[in-house]
């Protein structure tokens, strides 16, 4: 049975009401985020993957209705990307192989900037390294896509920052930039280690140095051995941790440096969704 005409219209204009406060909202957002840009002066990094990663946390703990926190999720990228913008235009740069991370930049990154494919991870680097603070990169995940780029992460000042896709799985693509992290107090790290590609001595070194590694991420064997470790806290460039490691292994300073790291994906479980959708 359709509803009454009157009824109908007064529904309308209850939509055309809340669109009004929307954007309002949004116009007011634009104005606090132009304070932010004077205040963070123009040394301060624009795109902040544990800012933003706080931010989605934060909504999906008190998200509730009918609306999926994935549509959530998106249209608050879109406006966080729309507003970083208005503070400096990004260049994200992205790996042509594998194909998916297109779709994983487009899908995070659409709004901020121009999106350029380049090649593979190699190119990618370079690009970043050129760009400077305006530039990201979008790589395949290391041990998966190939190639040793990763060698590189610490050295030149650029380093992992953040991890695609940020809702929903475990990372398939890696953020880089040229900037040290600003980590938040779960992200995970990344560690280079150039001297050694034994897993076994690599772990428990780690362990010995007070550091909390998950496993070896991509390494490298023969006569230059690398190895990437993640670990479960995001570690610090200056951290004394890893002087601590290089030396447990037997390698001089300077072998064992801060890649970067990235927020965890916030999961959402099948029982978080239907919590949700009860309140």
């Amino acid at each position: 049975m359709k509803p009454p005409a009157d009824k109908l219209s007064a529904l309308r204009r209850d939509i055309d009401r809340i669109d009004d406060a929307i954007h309002d909202l949004l116009m007011r957002r634009a104005k606090v985020v132009a304070e932010v840009r004077k205040a963070k002066g123009r040394g301060g990094a624009v795109f902040q993957p544990a800012r933003e990663a706080a931010i989605l946390a934060r909504l999906a703990a008190r998200h509730r209705g009918a609306l999926s926190m994935n549509t959530i999720a998106a249209v608050w990228r879109r406006i966080i990307n729309a507003h970083t913008a208005l503070q400096q235009p990004i260049e994200v740069a992205v790996a042509a192989l594998p194909a998916a991370l297109g779709e994983l930049a487009v899908n995070h990154f659409a709004g901020i900037g121009r999106i350029v494919p380049v090649g593979d991870a190699e190119a990618v680097w370079h690009r970043v390294a050129a760009g400077g603070r305006a530039t990201l990169g979008v790589v395949g995940w290391p041990g998966r896509a190939g190639g040793t780029w990763w060698a590189q992460l610490g050295a030149g000042g650029i380093h992992v920052i953040g991890a695609l896709p940020a809702l929903g799985r475990a990372p398939d693509a890696l953020v880089i930039a040229r900037q040290v992290p600003i980590a938040g107090p779960e992200d995970r790290g990344l560690v280079v280690v150039a001297g050694s590609a034994d897993a076994t001595a690599l772990v428990r070194a780690a362990r010995a140095a007070g550091l909390s590694p998950r496993g070896i991420v991509a390494r490298r064997a023969g006569a230059a051995p690398l190895a990437l470790i993640e670990l479960n806290r995001y570690v610090a460039p200056a951290d004394e941790r890893l002087a601590a490691l290089a030396g447990s292994l037997g390698l001089g300073k300077g072998a064992v440096r801060c890649a970067g790291g990235f927020a965890v994906p916030l999961a959402l479980t099948a029982s978080s969704r239907r919590a949700a959708a009860r309140r």
